[in-house]
């Protein structure tokens, strides 16, 4: 939450190309949100989080997100389902999004 008088760091401002309808389906597990959050933080960074909600059964939260690493969803369509694939080499840990 941005709060009143609080200094926000620039940004790039993106046009709404840049984001329109490209929406997707993801789940990520409790055990990663709470043992490797800033993991988590960087796969979701540059999204826009449209719905999050913990699934019980799954032990995961369900999110909807528009993002530009998603393909565009035509009108009336339900969002596909994405999975995010990380990879660690030494230090660095990258993340790619593919479709399930």
């Amino acid at each position: 939450m941005i709060t009143p008088g609080a200094t926000v760091p620039a940004i790039k401002l993106a046009g709404k190309d840049d984001f329109d309808r490209r929406l997707g389906l993801f789940r990520v597990s409790r055990d990663l949100v709470t043992q490797a959050p800033a993991t988590v933080a960087a796969a979701l960074s540059g999204m826009v989080i449209l719905r999050a909600e913990m699934i019980f059964h799954h032990n995961a939260i369900e999110y909807i997100a528009m993002s530009r690493s998603f393909a565009k969803v035509p009108e009336g369509q339900e969002p596909p389902e994405y999975r995010c694939e990380f990879r660690k080499d030494g230090a660095t840990v990258t993340h790619t999004w593919r479709r399930a």
